[in-house]
């Protein structure tokens, strides 16, 4: 599974999440989030276009 990952601030495409299977999940948020699962990754960045802070969010979703 391909998915494009877009600033939530300006719409600029900051890269591309790769999943082998149909399970995980990637998010752009704003804000970091204040509960966490145990499958989870939050990875902070600032887009190039506007210079705002984002937050990847990379999770397994629960079967």
């Amino acid at each position: 599974m391909k998915q494009k990952l877009y600033c939530p601030h300006c719409g600029r495409c900051l890269g591309e999440c790769y999943s082998s299977d149909g399970s995980s999940e990637c998010r752009m948020l704003v804000n970091m989030p204040t509960r966490l699962r145990k499958k989870c990754f939050v990875h902070d960045m600032k887009c190039m276009k506007c210079k705002k802070e984002v937050y990847i969010l990379m999770e397994f979703k629960e079967n």
